[in-house]
C-alpha cells in the first residue's frame, strides 16, 4: 500500500496556475489541438457544460482510460485536473507518488488500484491496526473518487461525437502550453522563475509549435540561459507576426 504522510505541494507552474490567468489569442498559430467543427454545433457547445469540464480535457479523458494507463500518463493527467480544480491537491500527491514506488513507465488499473487502496485503509482504521493522518486519508478517498469519474467520463464520451479523442501526444502537448502561458505570464510581470529541464523541454516544444525559432544556445548552457535566449525569440517572433495578442488576468 502506498502510504503519504502529508500532501505534497504541486509544482510551481501547477499551483500558480490556479491563480493566474493567462489568455493568449493567436490567428495564425497553431494551439495544442483543437476538436474539428461537429456536425452537430449544438453538441459540441454543450459537451464542456454537460460534464463540467473544459473542451481540452475532455478530450484527453476521451483519449486514457484510466483503467489501463502508465503511471506517468495519469501523474500529469491528475496534475491537470488539479490544476483546473477537479482534483484535490491531496489526491495529486497521492497519485503523483505512484512515480516513485512504481515508475513512471509501469501501466495499470488505476480505477481498481486505488479502489482497493481504499478498502484496505477502511479496514485498517476500523480494526485500529493502523491509523493514518487526516491528508492520507484525503489523499486516498480523492484518487479512488477522482479514478470512478474518470472511468465513467471516459466510457461516456466514447460515445459523444462532439468530443474529439486528443492525439497520442496530447497530454505533452496541454502540458507544455500550460507551462509555455505560465513562463510567458512570469515574464511579461518582470519575474523570472526557478525552471528545470522538464519546464524547457515543455516550453521550448510548445514555443516551436507556435511557430518560434529557436536560437541555438551553448552546449553547457543552463536552462535559466536557454530560457533567456527563448524570451527573446519569442518577443521578436511577436513583434515580427503581430498576431498574438496576450491578456495577464490579475
Amino acid at each position: 500500500m502506498t502510504t503519504i504522510q502529508s500532501s505534497g505541494a504541486a509544482s510551481t507552474w501547477t499551483s500558480a496556475l490556479q491563480t493566474v490567468s493567462v489568455k493568449i489569442q493567436n490567428t495564425g498559430a497553431s494551439v495544442p489541438f483543437q476538436a474539428e467543427a461537429s456536425a452537430n454545433a449544438g453538441q459540441a457547445q454543450s459537451a464542456p457544460d454537460t460534464y463540467g469540464m473544459s473542451k481540452e480535457l475532455l478530450q484527453l479523458i476521451k483519449r486514457y482510460d484510466v483503467r489501463n494507463i502508465s503511471v506517468g500518463d495519469l501523474s500529469q493527467l491528475a496534475m491537470l485536473m488539479g490544476s483546473d480544480g477537479h482534483a484535490s491537491q491531496e489526491a495529486v500527491a497521492m497519485i503523483s507518488s505512484l512515480q516513485v514506488d512504481m515508475g513512471k513507465s509501469a501501466t495499470f488499473d488505476a480505477a481498481s488500484y486505488f479502489q482497493e487502496e481504499m478498502d484496505a485503509v477502511s479496514r485498517d482504521q476500523a480494526s485500529g491496526k493502523m491509523q493514518f493522518q487526516p491528508s492520507a486519508i484525503q489523499g486516498y478517498q480523492g484518487a479512488q473518487q477522482l479514478m470512478q469519474k474518470l472511468a465513467a467520463f471516459h466510457d461516456a464520451l466514447q460515445k459523444d461525437d462532439s468530443i474529439q479523442a486528443a492525439p497520442e501526444d496530447g497530454l505533452q502537448q496541454v502540458i507544455g502550453s500550460r507551462k509555455l502561458d505560465f513562463w510567458i505570464s512570469e515574464r511579461l510581470q518582470g519575474m523570472v522563475g526557478n525552471h528545470g529541464q522538464q519546464d524547457w523541454d515543455g516550453i521550448s516544444g510548445a514555443l516551436q509549435k507556435l511557430g518560434v525559432r529557436l536560437s541555438a544556445t551553448a552546449d553547457n548552457a543552463n536552462v535559466a540561459q536557454k530560457l533567456d535566449s527563448a524570451w527573446q525569440d519569442y518577443q521578436k517572433w511577436s513583434a515580427a507576426s503581430a498576431k498574438p495578442s496576450i491578456d495577464v488576468i490579475a
